[in-house]
């Protein structure tokens, strides 16, 4: 009996430790976001045909709906921008009061300086075809995922980066490494926010 009972207890401290773990990389992962984007201009303006900017988005973008792409677009560009990256994330998984991870919902890179503009439900072939390659979400595949929060009221955070080379060569197609790749070559974003909970 006391074999079992130190078994059990040696599994509770080891997930309270993995769940420590977890926790403080989020943290960090955070913290580094913020970091990197006080160092950015936010100079470009992004709205949605969809949402407005704090609001909520509706359910037809989401995991409860069709689950397709909102229409994006942005202006104010810088006039020397060679290509646009697009990121949507959620850093409140699996819930605004227990924030361990972040979720990327949709990266884009290499977007052509002339596209300013995402229609709804764009699809990956699409956007292939006017030149924008589509990355990796959290969810292993490439393309739009919809917001699917598990508890509560999480924040979806759209940013639109203006960039001085009209290629990235990101060591993977994912948010780290595009992001990685995009240091030193961003001449502005935009950023735009809305809310969603099943």
């Amino acid at each position: 009996m006391k074999l079992v009972r130190n078994i059990l207890l040696a599994i509770l401290l080891l997930f309270i430790a993995a769940v420590a773990a977890i926790s403080w990389r989020a943290s960090s992962a955070r913290d580094a976001d913020a970091e990197f984007h006080s160092g950015l201009t936010r100079t470009l303006a992004m709205r949605s045909d969809g949402f407005s900017g704090g609001g909520t988005i509706p359910a037809q973008f989401t995991c409860t709906g069709a689950g397709g792409s909102p229409q994006i677009s942005w202006t104010d560009a810088p006039p020397q921008t060679a290509s646009y990256v697009l990121v949507a994330i959620d850093w409140d998984v699996p819930s605004p009061a227990f924030r361990l991870l972040g979720f990327t919902h949709w990266t884009l890179f290499d977007i052509p300086p002339a596209m300013q503009r995402l229609d709804a439900g764009v699809s990956v072939k699409e956007l292939d075809a006017k030149g924008a390659k589509s990355g990796m979400n959290s969810g292993g595949t490439a393309g739009y995922v919809p917001p699917c929060p598990p508890m509560g009221i999480h924040k979806y955070i759209f940013r639109i980066y203006a960039l001085d080379v009209p290629q990235l060569q990101p060591t993977s197609p994912d948010h780290d490494a595009i992001i990685a790749a995009m240091k030193g070559h961003v001449l502005g974003y935009g950023e735009l926010s809305a809310f969603y909970s099943k």
